[in-house]
């Protein structure tokens, strides 16, 4: 853990180290800008070791929107659609992830890497696929769980009414059964008189 934090430190001083260099070579009359995107790539690598996915992937993003002439140009826009995609980095977004990779398949690549970068489009566009797919079954599992809860409802009422139905009911046939016997009985009395 210290070993991991003293490595982040590290490279955060070197990349502040490479922003000042670079900083100090924009005010010259000498400004090389692949000097400037090498600087960040150099920091965006040394963040990527270290394990800081999150700063890596800004400065892949930063080497990709400011220096697209740039001879590492391809590999910024690689690294960066393949951190956006790592589920271990904070800085996870699969339209980032898009982005890049469609950037990807308009530049000057073999046909390899062409087809990995569509390769993770359709991975991409398929797990959105699933995801929407996951979204409206879980919307309707909501909607079927309510219906059911409100069928039990219901039914738990119905079957208490219909318990009080049937209390009634065997409460009627015995107090017709005693009003008979009362009856029968009155009959007798009668005949006997």
């Amino acid at each position: 853990m210290i070993r991991r934090h003293c490595g982040a430190v590290l490279c955060g001083m070197l990349v502040l180290l490479g922003s000042l260099i670079a900083g100090c070579s924009l005010f010259s009359s000498s400004y090389d800008a692949d000097s400037f995107a090498a600087s960040h790539m150099q920091a965006a690598e040394a963040f990527e070791r270290a394990g800081d996915l999150s700063n890596a992937t800004r400065q892949y993003a930063f080497v990709v929107s400011t220096f697209p002439h740039f001879e590492d140009y391809p590999k910024a826009v690689w690294r960066a659609a393949t951190l956006y995609l790592n589920e271990k980095n904070p800085s996870a977004d699969d339209s980032s992830a898009v982005s890049m990779l469609t950037l990807f398949l308009n530049l000057p690549v073999t046909e390899d890497q062409l087809s990995d970068a569509r390769t993770r489009l359709a991975l991409i566009e398929r797990i959105e696929t699933v995801k929407s797919s996951l979204a409206r079954n879980e919307r309707s599992l909501d909607s079927l769980s309510q219906i059911v809860k409100k069928q039990t409802t219901t039914l738990a009422a119905q079957t208490q009414h219909l318990t009080e139905l049937e209390t009634e009911v065997r409460q009627t046939k015995d107090e017709l059964t005693r009003l008979k016997e009362v009856d029968v009985q009155l009959s007798r009395l009668h005949r006997r008189r």
